[in-house]
């Protein structure tokens, strides 16, 4: 389905995953990558320097081996399975202004 007009991949009602695509590259991104147990790709998750968590996509050889990319889809499926979620820092509250009327 698209989210934020770029194609996501949901499994189990949960988001697995996502693509976007620009002018020389792409990107892929996995929704629970904080989780996953791969180091590497754990690091560019908490940066957010990239939309993706597998870097700059320019060619297919910036992609991982096939079975490292289906490894990370069946690894994001197993964490939506466990129902594990990525906590996301709250946002501090705002203090509601109080407006005087003459």
């Amino acid at each position: 389905k698209m989210k934020w007009s770029f194609p996501h991949f949901d499994y189990k009602g949960q988001m697995l995953c996502s693509m976007a695509a620009f002018k020389q590259h792409c990107a892929i991104g996995f929704w629970k990558a904080q989780l996953m147990s791969d180091k590497s790709l754990v690091a560019k998750a908490k940066t957010e320097e990239a939309m993706g968590h597998l870097g700059r996509i320019t060619a297919l050889i910036d992609l991982p081996a096939d079975k490292i990319l289906i490894a990370y889809i069946k690894e994001g499926m197993k964490l939506n399975d466990e129902g594990k979620v990525v906590a996301r820092p709250k946002p501090a509250a705002s203090e509601k202004k109080r407006i005087n009327y003459p």
